[in-house]
């Protein structure tokens, strides 16, 4: 019998070697990385927002603002051929359940990316974790505790509070001319609340005064008479409303029954047309700093919203400012992603962010800048002032920052 090689045992191996380098280049790009929540046809977004607790007046319409913006992308097509799929959890504006949503998104999900809302203590809570799992997150404007310094992996878009209290002293002094103005603060015993206390009287101290009165109104609150009697016992002609729409507008309320109308100033979360409708009169000299603009303004990125809005929310036919910043939460990302190429990895996501400079928005907000250095995209505002008559909050300030 003529004897075999000793070569032909090795054949079997070389075959095996030669498929598993095919099989390496011929899987798509995202099962090539292993990257979480992406396949070759989806691209899987989490998302914590408050749907059943105190903030669901803010952060319901924000969700449908998101979610309409990724059923249009879809429509059209998606991202380099890929669909936006999305897994909403509600974190009822509380820490504990914030924590245990990104917990559920990232294991049991495996989100690619994430976009945030809850509270600013639970954002705070969530940065080790958030730098642990790498995971880009996108979230709302809120405290510069949270972007500066800057996170790797941590965006928001919009004005910060700081900006905004900023902004408001501003107006009071620089605009207003107001002489030894009398301020007070509203807000709530949060991590929210305790920033704008912080900045309120830092921003005092810098024109040599104090704030006058400070009061605290819970979440959820319907009622505040005993906190406006206390503001207008010390006589405060300027009150800033640094809450919720409901507990500004609770506040409103309570000071109306016993005469009270100073001139209200709030920050972004404070002002929504529900709070005109419910207060008349007594809102006729309440204002309103917001990085986004409104339902009703004539710029091509609402009219445009507007059109797409009637396809897919057709009972529906206005909006709040918070469904705008949903949206346009979600034109940032889905540029992010586009600019992160066919290729999607959570670091080319994280690169297409940074790559943002004085990006537009056709109105919808100011210009957009993010960068190494630039965890914040937005540093404008407008200031709006309640139309009584037609209750609605229009603008009365171009797109503006808050002075150095």
């Amino acid at each position: 019998m003529k004897k075999r090689s000793s070569y032909v045992f090795l054949i079997p191996l070389f075959v095996f070697f030669v498929m598993s380098i095919v099989a390496l280049f011929t899987v798509t790009p995202g099962e090539a990385a292993n990257v979480p929540g992406v396949t070759e046809d989806t691209i899987m977004v989490g998302m914590i927002l408050d749907q059943t607790g105190p903030t669901v007046e803010i952060q319901g319409p924000l969700a449908d603002g998101v979610k309409t913006y990724f059923r249009y992308v879809n429509d059209q097509g998606g991202i380099h051929g890929r669909k936006l799929k999305w897994v909403h959890e509600d974190d009822r504006y509380t820490v504990s359940l914030m924590i245990s949503a990104f917990k559920k998104l990232i294991y049991r999900n495996q989100v690619f990316t994430m976009f945030l809302g809850g509270s600013t203590g639970g954002l705070l809570a969530l940065q080790p974790m958030i730098a642990k799992e790498q995971v880009p997150v996108l979230g709302p404007p809120t405290s510069d505790i949270l972007v500066i310094p800057p996170r790797k992996y941590y965006f928001t878009h919009g004005t910060s509070y700081e900006d905004e209290i900023k902004i408001l002293f501003d107006y009071i002094y620089d605009v207003k001319k107001a002489k030894n103005p009398k301020i007070g603060l509203v807000r709530a015993d949060t991590e929210h609340g305790k920033v704008g206390s912080r900045t309120a009287s830092q921003q005092a101290e810098l024109r040599h005064t104090k704030l006058v009165g400070e009061v605290i109104v819970s979440p959820g609150a319907i009622d505040a008479t005993s906190e406006a009697l206390i503001l207008k016992m010390a006589s405060c002609d300027y009150v800033l409303l640094h809450t919720t729409t409901g507990n500004a507008t609770a506040f409103v309320r309570s000071a109306m029954k016993i005469g009270y109308d100073p001139m209200y100033l709030g920050t972004k979360y404070a002002g929504a047309e529900d709070l005109v409708r419910l207060t008349g009169d007594g809102s006729k000299n309440f204002h309103i700093v917001n990085s986004f603009s409104r339902w009703y303004e004539n710029v091509p990125g609402i009219t445009k919203m507007k059109e797409i809005n009637s396809k897919y929310n057709p009972k529906k036919n206005e909006q709040p400012s918070w469904f705008v910043q949903g949206w346009t939460h979600s034109v940032v990302l889905v540029e992010a992603l586009k600019r992160a190429g066919k290729d999607l990895n959570r670091e080319g996501l994280i690169r297409a962010y940074e790559s943002f400079k004085d990006f537009k928005t056709d109105g919808l907000t100011g210009p957009i800048t993010l960068g190494p250095g630039m965890r914040t995209g937005g540093e404008y505002v407008k200031l709006y002032k309640a139309d009584v008559q037609n209750k609605r909050l229009i603008a009365i300030t171009d797109w503006m920052k808050p002075s150095k």
